[in-house]
């Protein structure tokens, strides 16, 4: 039990460093970029978050799924790595190909360079992220988290120097993820070359692979349809501006995100290797990280705002650009929508005991075409806001109709009654924290009153799941 903990802490530490750098790097975009530029760089790494789903075209699913399978790693390896050395490049070559048309189509002017420079991230970020693949499934979670790390790090102190020091906009910014995705590249290739060899490499094991991990693929798009919709709407309905206010809320509520994918790194691998008291296990897991991520939200809720506003006070700049400020309320009501993303997560094991990924994409069809009809009506209506209203529908009807299907195949015993109460009473701290003002003190007893309310339905189900692994 504590092993898990410890792994799959520093998976989603390492997932969180790689996903949420333009995150930790919010201060300094929103400090720096206008409006409008924080707007047309939030179309920019949204498309690159988009491609790199085509680049990997569902191999790390079958990277997992045929890794526990297989005796023969370095045939597994060698497939995946020489068919993405092919792909990416046919890939890349053409988004810097066709980089004007796709500059028009996604923000109405041309910034073809950028979209240049997007399509060498890209490139490089598809053999880096497989091998970090390749680090979760050998259990090397100390490994993951340097690699990650580097990357960050390399990040980070370019973006202080090219849009701080230099002053470089939005292309300080494409190079510096640049030179983190190339630190990482340089750091991964000998593992790549220790695994990988031509001779090794298997048609027949690349259809199995494609066949296995390709029902995944259209899944992702519409998730990404999901994720992307809304701020390309706006780009259409609003303006550039627009879309830069809502990025800037957007980036803040994906804390609860990252925290959801960061779990999964760990997650999957786990559950595939269980033997016994499955359904047990799984629903212990289950139950604790819903309750922790109500947790956050109703954190959120109460204190996000206040910390916000007054991190001046202790900083030199604040957290977000005070023009960025009025978008601040929009970020609750996406991450309510964000539970149920984790909802639809905490099925996949019906997904994978049961060979159904097949209809993973029907699932997602539901939140993707929600997620556009809505995102048309609303925005009209109410702006940003509408976009975020259409975001959370989006994840309640794309996860309620897989908890239907998968609950049929694999029982996974929720305890109903804890976590409707505990968002229940989130949900009502929501509205009356939206209507009247709270002092600190306020707002510290109610998180508390929070946590007192599932503090020992925690500490059971822990000491259960401790039970049951051991």
């Amino acid at each position: 039990m504590l092993k898990f903990i410890k792994n799959i802490s520093l998976y989603i530490i390492g997932y969180i460093l790689i996903r949420a750098i333009s995150f930790f790097l919010l201060p300094l975009y929103t400090n720096s970029f206008t409006k409008e530029e924080f707007g047309v760089f939030s179309v920019l790494f949204i498309f690159i978050a988009f491609a790199q789903f085509f680049y990997s075209y569902g191999m790390d699913a079958s990277l997992m799924k045929f890794f526990v399978k297989s005796k023969n790693h370095k045939k597994i390896y060698s497939t995946i790595f020489i068919s993405l050395l092919f792909s990416s490049s046919f890939f890349s070559a053409l988004i810097w190909i066709f980089s004007t048309q796709i500059s028009f189509l996604l923000l109405k002017v041309d910034y073809s360079y950028f979209f240049k420079i997007a399509s060498i991230i890209l490139f490089f970020d598809s053999f880096s992220f497989r091998i970090l693949v390749v680090h979760r499934m050998e259990n090397f979670p100390i490994r993951y988290l340097l690699f990650s790390l580097t990357s960050v790090i390399v990040t980070f102190l370019a973006n202080f120097y090219f849009i701080y020091i230099m002053g470089w906009g939005i292309v300080g910014a494409l190079y510096s993820t640049l030179l983190g995705s190339l630190s990482i590249f340089i750091l991964s290739l000998p593992f790549i070359i220790n695994r990988v060899s031509f001779s090794h490499f298997s048609f027949l094991t690349l259809k199995n692979l494609l066949f296995f991990g390709f029902p995944f693929l259209p899944s992702i798009i519409f998730q990404m349809i999901i994720d992307f919709s809304d701020r390309q709407l706006l780009v259409y309905l609003t303006d550039l501006e627009t879309v830069g206010l809502y990025s800037a809320s957007y980036k803040i509520s994906s804390i609860l995100l990252f925290l959801i994918s960061g779990f999964r790194l760990g997650w999957e691998p786990f559950f595939l290797k269980l033997n016994k008291n499955k359904s047990d296990i799984i629903s212990k897991v289950s139950n604790l990280f819903i309750l922790f991520l109500i947790t956050i939200l109703l954190f959120t809720i109460l204190f996000i705002e206040p910390i916000i506003i007054n991190s001046y006070k202790f900083f030199k700049f604040s957290i977000i650009g005070e023009s960025f400020w009025s978008a601040l309320p929009i970020i609750p009501i996406i991450m309510f929508g964000y539970l149920f993303l984790a909802l639809y997560h905490l099925q996949m094991p019906a997904i994978f005991y049961f060979n159904k990924t097949s209809l993973l994409p029907l699932f997602r069809f539901f939140g993707a075409f929600s997620n556009i009809i809505l995102n048309l009506l609303l925005i009209p209506l109410w702006g940003i806001f509408g976009a975020a209203i259409a975001t959370m529908f989006s994840f309640i009807f794309m996860a309620l109709p897989m908890f239907l299907y998968t609950n049929k195949l694999f029982k996974i015993q929720y305890n109903w009654i804890i976590i409707l109460l505990y968002l229940t009473y989130t949900l009502m701290i929501y509205y009356v924290n939206s209507i009247y003002s709270i002092n600190l003190l306020g707002l510290i007893m109610l998180f508390l009153l929070g946590l007192f309310m599932i503090v020992n339905e925690l500490k059971k189900t822990f000491l259960l799941l401790k039970k049951d692994l051991n």
